[in-house]
């Protein structure tokens, strides 16, 4: 080796490397590492997306009420039972109900006529979760005019099964 090419040698060892200059290199800006770092920005991306749907309060329907003690003086008052329906934001089944199945007129019939409705954020209201040991969503919750519990029950269900859940 001439003394030119090992000063050479030794000038590029000093040296910083790229990626571009190491050829096959498995390196982060290209070949496998660069979807590395595009699987971790898509990840990161996914887990706010979460994150900002799962701190948005639950949006109740307007003929439901979100105050479970003024519901148990309608009640009360109408001689009805309440339905109390748990719900999350972040629960595709709990927004599946309300669009499948609270919307029909086969529910609103029967709950105009024999219930108070209340919906209530599994996530806020933490206290009525314990109170009637919710421990999935949908739950529900069926008192009767006097706030004594007449039937639980979850999941989501077509409207005819739910309906006969409730009369239960």
């Amino acid at each position: 080796m001439s003394a030119d090419e090992k000063s050479s040698e030794k000038s590029n060892a000093n040296e910083p490397q790229s990626c571009s200059s190491q050829p096959g290199s498995n390196c982060c800006c290209t070949g496998a590492g660069g979807l590395g770092k595009f699987f971790w920005i898509i990840l990161i991306v996914i887990i706010a997306m979460y994150y900002i749907k799962s701190t948005q309060p639950v949006t109740v329907p307007d003929d439901w009420s979100g105050d479970l003690a003024a519901a148990q003086q309608i009640a009360g008052s109408e001689n009805k039972n309440i339905l109390v329906a748990f719900h999350t934001s972040w629960c595709g089944y709990c927004t599946k109900m309300k669009n499948e199945v609270y919307s029909t007129a086969a529910f609103q019939k029967f709950a105009s006529d024999n219930l108070v409705l209340v919906m209530l954020d599994g996530d806020v209201a933490k206290d009525a979760v314990m109170q009637y040991g919710i421990n999935g969503y949908p739950s529900y919750v069926v008192l009767g005019p006097d706030g004594k519990v007449l039937n639980n029950f979850a999941g989501y269900m077509p409207v005819g099964q739910f309906i006969d859940q409730i009369k239960q």
